[in-house]
């Protein structure tokens, strides 16, 4: 992707955009292994609805709870004629909180944990005049 990107293999998709593992395009003497993994998150949706998800994302970069894009960005697919969105994010190697509860399953300490954590990002977003609109553990 715009040659700054590899991408290894497809992580999960959705109703409006793809993810994929990928790593940035090593330097000489690197491996892609060496490189650090990250998630291109690729959209054919108006580009205006996905840059504002990059938007909001990094005004609350100061929030840890929260996931925080590096970059955005578009590329023209010439073969199937479209523009299309991405975006950049670390690499949670666990998944999403519904597969690491799914394969893990955790204690009510966890939970509560877990909770609190959310609770504090969702406060974060709502002191900087956010609502999320779509939580959920998938």
């Amino acid at each position: 992707v715009n040659d700054k990107y590899v991408i290894q293999k497809s992580i999960g998709k959705g109703a409006f955009s793809n993810c994929y593992l990928a790593s940035e395009v090593p330097e000489e003497n690197e491996s892609i292994d060496s490189n650090k993994k990250l998630v291109l998150k690729v959209s054919s949706k108006p580009e205006f609805e996905f840059y504002n998800e990059f938007v909001v994302s990094s005004s609350l970069e100061d929030s840890p709870q929260l996931l925080n894009y590096k970059e955005h960005s578009s590329f023209i697919d010439e073969s199937e004629e479209r523009k299309y969105e991405y975006l950049v994010a670390d690499f949670m190697p666990n998944g999403s909180m519904f597969d690491y509860v799914s394969n893990n399953g955790f204690d009510e300490d966890c939970a509560r944990f877990m909770f609190k954590s959310i609770l504090k990002g969702l406060e974060s977003m709502h002191e900087n005049g956010y609502a999320h609109l779509d939580i959920k553990l998938g």
